[in-house]
Formats: C-alpha cells, sequence, structure tokens
C-alpha cells in the first residue's frame, strides 16, 4: 500500500502527466479488494505481479519489459 495515493489514483497521474510512460507501469497487488479495483485491473492490460510473488517472477518481468 502506498501511503497518500493508491494504484488507480498513481496510475491517473501518470496517464495525465506522463502519458508516454503509461506503458511501463507494473501493478503489484494483493487482489482487488473492491468492486472498483477488480474492474480497473480488469479494464487496464499493464503488467502485473499478484503478491506473494517470487524473485524469479520479477525477474522475468524486468527482463521482458528492457527487450
Amino acid at each position: 500500500m502506498m501511503p497518500d495515493v493508491n494504484g488507480m489514483e498513481f496510475f491517473a497521474e501518470v496517464t495525465r502527466k506522463l502519458p508516454h510512460l503509461q506503458s511501463r507501469v507494473v501493478f503489484f497487488t494483493g487482489g482487488a479488494f473492491s468492486p472498483e479495483a477488480s474492474e480497473f485491473l480488469e479494464a487496464h492490460p499493464q503488467r502485473r505481479l499478484e503478491k506473494p510473488f517470487a524473485v524469479q517472477e520479477l525477474r522475468v518481468l524486468v527482463n521482458d519489459m528492457i527487450r
């Protein structure tokens, strides 16, 4: 959990201020705990890792993103 904003709010700010970075956002989630969060995750096909995740999963994701 981020202290001042949630992931949806963060993504909205990135989209508004730095749209060229939108595709570089990776969501780390322990699950969508509200209908709004579930809908958001379904509507945004960005990469994500479900917590808990293995370090190897993170390595694969990062390697895919830098290629």
